[in-house]
């Protein structure tokens, strides 16, 4: 019975995506400190962006560029200041739909004034984060008269400070987490009491301790986070293994690659990789690496899980995935039948756990979760060549409801194929 449901799902869905057709390929944002930002596309699907036209400016005229963030059809880059004159946050858009951020309007002022930035995030809430490396401090923004940036009174206020070296910013599990560089820590921050900020007793924890010059945080979708060490040459995975609301117990921090193997030489920004994995950016190589666990030992420091993904830059500092929709699982900016093909038709496969091209709950398993985040996202963004957005699947949303209903009734092992 779940197999037959299944089947129409997928055969509803196949003829509604006559008119639709999904995007080749899966792209990323990459900033190279002195060039500008890249985009990144496998367009031949060979596993690397090493191939002709699969590497572009997208955008250019930064004093020094390092972190970014995209939010929706919008691209954030930090300007580092001070010796390199930038202290602003850039908000770009491609808005002729030319491939880039290079043309006239393209690119705004978003904040300035700031005192040597690092990074920059946001929670999904309308709360942005830059944190600022000299001055130890974290600032919340917000752009609360909708005028597309956040340079008005009151839109800027302290979020918190004392963090020795404030760098990388991580929303998670309702924290902020930030990188203490200098002082060798990554602080869990917290507005316990809801005023705003995390600068009250208990609202500064640290989660992480005694691990040299940490940087570029990426959440692991398993309750744990990925960071690396720019003195030690490793990137690291932490995971809180008895929930005592810190990783400052054996084992809770361990190396996940290393200089060894992986031949890392200044790792920086951290992002997850389409296919399973992780991207990297190791700075001192000019080379932007994926690092995956192909044996499942839990780690990427065996010969072979270190490979090239692109390569040609100067000072490559970090990377984001083009996609900026929850359920918009092709990367094409709109979240509908296309990425609803995706998950159905790997449906009930187990795949390497946090792979988001077909399983964006993370659990390494693609079915309900996975359904309900592309179905609960439904019609977010712009349809691919259009101004409007797409009527609702009203007659593909009822069959799928049928089938939750039934499917929810299942015990989950008994959806699962038989290894």
């Amino acid at each position: 019975m779940t197999s037959r449901l299944i089947k129409s799902v997928l055969f509803v869905a196949a003829l509604l995506t006559a008119t639709q057709a999904a995007r080749a390929g899966f792209a990323y944002y990459a900033s190279d400190r002195t060039t500008g930002v890249w985009w990144l596309e496998d367009l031949n699907g060979d596993g690397d962006a090493l191939d002709t036209n699969e590497k572009r400016l997208w955008a250019d005229g930064f004093s020094a560029v390092v972190e970014l963030e995209k939010d929706g059809l919008d691209l954030y880059a930090v300007e580092e200041g001070r010796q390199d004159g930038g202290n602003q946050i850039i908000r770009m858009r491609d808005l002729n739909g030319d491939g880039d951020a290079l043309d006239i309007g393209e690119r705004v002022v978003w904040a300035d004034e700031l005192d040597d930035p690092r990074d920059i995030a946001h929670d999904g809430s309308g709360n942005w984060y830059v944190s600022e490396v000299d001055d130890d401090r974290i600032w919340r923004l917000n752009d609360l008269n909708h005028d597309g940036d956040a340079l008005d009174i009151n839109e800027r206020v302290l979020y918190a400070d004392g963090i020795n070296g404030a760098h990388s910013l991580l929303p998670f599990g309702g924290d902020l987490l930030a990188t203490a560089y200098f002082g060798a820590q990554i602080h869990r921050l917290t507005d316990l009491n809801n005023d705003g900020d995390a600068l009250d007793i208990g609202e500064n924890t640290v989660v992480v301790d005694s691990v040299l010059n940490p940087l570029g945080l990426q959440a692991d979708r398993q309750g744990g986070f990925y960071f690396a060490s720019w003195s030690t040459d490793t990137v690291y995975h932490a995971k809180d293994q008895n929930a005592d609301g810190d990783m400052l117990d054996v084992p809770e921090v361990l190396s996940y690659a290393d200089d060894v193997f992986g031949g890392l030489d200044g790792p920086w920004g951290i992002t997850d990789y389409h296919g399973g994995g992780l991207l990297l950016a190791d700075y001192l190589d000019g080379q932007l690496l994926r690092l995956y666990d192909a044996n499942g030992d839990g780690d990427a420091l065996d010969l072979g899980d270190t490979q090239l993904y692109a390569d040609g830059f100067s000072l490559p500092v970090d990377l984001v995935s083009a996609c900026g929709l929850r359920g918009d699982l092709n990367c094409d900016g709109f979240v509908g039948i296309a990425d609803l093909n995706i998950v159905l038709s790997n449906w009930n496969q187990n795949v390497p756990p946090g792979d988001p091209l077909a399983d964006p709950s993370g659990d390494g398993f693609v079915g309900i979760d996975d359904l309900n985040e592309v179905l609960g996202n439904w019609n977010a963004g712009t349809p691919p060549g259009e101004a409007r957005a797409a009527p609702e699947p009203t007659g593909l949303g009822l069959l799928c409801v049928g089938s939750l209903a039934l499917l929810r009734r299942l015990p989950r092992g008994h959806m699962k194929l038989s290894s």
